[in-house]
This record gives structure tokens, sequence and C-alpha cells, in this order.
């Protein structure tokens, strides 16, 4: 299909298998406390997403490849 996206894989593997634990860094040097919740719930939902295959799973993996950045960032990895 023309121009249809195709997410790439990371180079770690399935985005699921990446362990997202907050460390406490960031871009921004910390992450505040109140954002903490909101940011491993998302982490969840993102990794499950990825798991429930078909088009789904497709564009939650694209999502993650385009956040692994900014998660690895808060994590300092």
């Amino acid at each position: 299909m023309p121009g249809r996206f195709v997410p790439r894989r990371s180079r770690r593997g399935s985005i699921a298998d990446t362990p997202w634990r907050h460390s406490g860094a960031s871009c921004a040097g910390q992450i505040p406390p109140a954002l903490k919740p909101e940011h491993e719930e998302l982490h969840c939902e993102l990794i499950a997403a990825t798991k429930a295959g078909g088009r789904t799973g497709e564009a939650a993996e694209a999502v993650a490849n385009l956040m692994y950045p900014h998660f690895a960032s808060e994590t300092g990895g």
C-alpha cells in the first residue's frame, strides 16, 4: 500500500521487552512526583496495546518507537 507507515522495531527488540523503570531522571532533571503515576500508567497501557496485535498493535508499536527516546531520557537509559 503506497504511503503506508510501517513501524520500525527498536534495536532492543519488542517495545514490550523494554525495562521502563523510573530512576527520577528526565530531560529537565527530575520527573515531578505528581506525574510519576501517570507516566507508569501510560507505559503499562502502551505495552498492553503493543501486545494486542493487528492494527492496534502496529499503531502502538509506532507510538512506542516514537516515545522510546523520551522514556529512556526519563530513566537515564
